[in-house]
């Protein structure tokens, strides 16, 4: 999996060449997560929506440790109540990797 935040949207894939909105396996809203926990090389990421739990393993203990600050981050970041972005995947979005902070590889 190779997972990039644009603006506050998470979008994952299932290859680092795949960034287009068919080769998209799917998006989280930042400002939909409730919780970011880390157990070693793994993340979980909780949702206020009841949905399923994100659960995501990274290459290392340390990479966890960088994507868990960089989603609190991008957390931090659109926290703020302001309206929601154009939708991840449309191509009208002006700058689809405005924040392009969290990327890496890792399963899902």
């Amino acid at each position: 999996m190779f997972a990039s935040q644009s603006g506050h949207y998470l979008k994952y894939y299932e290859k680092k060449e795949a960034r287009t909105e068919a080769d998209m396996k799917g998006s989280v809203d930042v400002r939909q997560i409730s919780e970011v926990l880390r157990a070693g090389g793994f993340i979980t990421i909780a949702l206020t929506n009841d949905s399923k739990p994100i659960k995501l393993r990274a290459p290392s203990d340390t990479v966890a440790a960088e994507w868990a600050a960089a989603i609190e981050a991008a957390i931090a970041a659109h926290s703020n109540g302001a309206a929601p972005d154009p939708d991840p995947a449309d191509p009208a979005d002006p700058d689809p990797d405005d924040a392009a902070s969290f990327e890496g590889q890792g399963h899902r």
